[in-house]
């Protein structure tokens, strides 16, 4: 497994993010330690900014699933005070093409 030390997400533009918490429920259980890991995150939602610098958590998952499909799972999420955001990827076993799901929740919105 390798994690990359660093990761860059960055979006412009307005969007609507629907919860992630259900998705993040049809995983399997970790069967490895969260690793920290510097990130930086520079994003607009719904005209607002989401801007973090610094230690995020990052997970790999080799044998996952989602909606029933077996995938392999990658997932970094941050959080601190009232804002959090959760990116999670999934390669399905059967060659679907990679699946994304993102989560941003602040200002009492999600």
């Amino acid at each position: 497994m390798h994690i990359h030390q660093s990761v860059l997400i960055a979006f412009a533009g307005a969007v609507m993010i629907p919860s992630i918490s259900a998705a993040q429920a049809r995983r399997a259980p970790a069967t490895q330690a969260d690793a920290a890991v510097a990130v930086a995150i520079a994003l607009r939602v719904d005209g607002q900014p989401y801007q973090f610098d610094g230690n995020a958590s990052c997970q790999h998952e080799p044998m996952a699933s989602i909606y029933g499909v077996a995938a392999e799972m990658w997932t970094v999420q941050q959080s601190g005070g009232q804002r959090s955001i959760a990116l999670t990827m999934w390669r399905p076993k059967n060659g679907q093409g990679n699946w994304l799901s993102l989560g941003v929740s602040g200002g009492g919105k999600s």
